[in-house]
C-alpha cells in the first residue's frame, strides 16, 4: 500500500502575496544575481546523521547552506554557515535573532519578521513565485532548486535522513512528532512523516536525476529511495486514521488494527 499526501501551507494566499512583497519591495540580492565564490555547495539539515560527518562540514572547501535550527547547531561547533530557509511562517526567528547571523539566503514568501531578525546581514531573496517546479513542502527538498539557481555545480546533503530512529529527531534536540508513517523499502523499515517522506521523495528523485550535480551523506530513508524509490506502507500513527479511513485508504475501516503502545501505531 502507497499513500498519496499533498503538501499545504499554514500560510493564507493573502498573507504570501503581503510577505512578498514586503521582500521585495527591500531591494535585496536576488539568488543566482552574483556567482557563488566556489561550485561547490554543502546543504546541512536537522538530522542526528549530521554529527556523524561534523569533522568533513567543519573542512567542507565550498559554500555551506544551514537549514533553520542546523544553523545554530553549526555555530555552536564552531563552523561558520549560511542561514537558509523558505519557511513562510515567523517560528524561526527565535533561532536567528541577536545570534549574529552574517550571511542568509530566505524565500521572499518569508514573514518580515524573520528578515527584521537578520538585522545587518547580507541577504539574497529567493523569489519563489517565480518558481515554476514543485519541490515538496520542506526547505531541503526545495534547495535543490535553489542550488541550480544559485549557480552551484555540485551539492552534497548532509543531515536530510528524513526518517526517525530512537536518538533524538533532530541533531539539535527532539522535535514532538505526531502524524507518523512506518514504511518498508526493498525489506528494510522506517519509520518517517508525511513532510519527511515527501521530502525524501524529491531530493532522491534529484540525485538520481543528476548524479553528477546532487549527492548525500545523509542514509535513511533518504538513502533508500535513492536505491529503490518504492514503498509499502506498515503502519500510520492514531492521529491519521480519521483522514485515511475516509476513502482514501479502501476497505481501512474493516480492518482489524492492532495498536503499536511505544509509538501508538496503527498496522495496516
Amino acid at each position: 500500500m502507497k499513500l498519496h499526501f499533498e503538501a499545504l501551507g499554514k500560510i493564507e494566499a493573502l498573507q504570501l502575496k503581503v510577505n512578498r512583497k514586503l521582500a521585495l519591495r527591500r531591494g535585496l540580492p536576488r539568488l543566482g544575481a552574483t556567482p557563488p565564490l566556489f561550485p561547490s555547495l554543502a546543504v546541512v539539515g536537522g538530522g542526528p546523521s549530521a554529527a556523524e560527518h561534523l569533522d568533513e562540514i567543519r573542512r567542507f572547501q565550498g559554500d555551506i547552506w544551514a537549514i533553520n535550527g542546523a544553523w545554530w547547531w553549526l555555530k555552536e561547533r564552531g563552523i561558520a554557515s549560511t542561514f537558509f530557509t523558505i519557511d513562510a511562517d515567523s517560528a524561526k526567528v527565535d533561532w536567528i535573532r541577536d545570534r549574529g547571523v552574517s550571511s542568509a539566503v530566505v524565500s521572499s514568501l518569508c514573514d518580515h519578521a524573520l528578515f527584521e531578525a537578520l538585522g545587518g546581514a547580507e541577504i539574497e531573496v529567493w523569489d519563489l513565485m517565480l518558481q515554476v517546479l514543485s519541490c515538496g513542502p520542506t526547505s531541503a527538498s526545495n534547495s535543490t532548486v535553489g542550488a541550480l539557481l544559485g549557480g552551484y555545480k555540485k551539492a552534497v546533503y548532509y543531515g536530510c535522513e528524513s526518517s526517525y530512529t530512537e536518538a533524538p529527531t533532530h541533531a539539535y534536540g527532539d522535535k514532538k512528532l505526531i502524524s507518523l508513517v512506518q514504511i518498508e523499502v526493498n525489506g528494510e523499515r522506517f519509520v518517517t512523516s508525511p513532510d519527511m517522506l515527501m521530502q525524501a521523495e524529491y531530493l532522491s528523485g534529484m540525485i538520481r536525476e543528476l548524479p553528477e550535480t546532487f549527492s548525500e551523506k545523509s542514509g535513511g530513508l533518504l538513502r533508500a529511495f535513492i536505491g529503490q524509490p518504492d514503498y509499502e506502507v506498515i503502519a500510520v500513527s492514531e492521529d491519521m486514521i480519521p483522514n485515511l479511513g475516509k476513502g482514501l485508504v479502501p476497505g481501512l475501516e474493516d480492518a482489524e488494527p492492532k495498536a503499536r503502545e511505544e509509538h501508538k501505531m496503527v498496522v495496516l
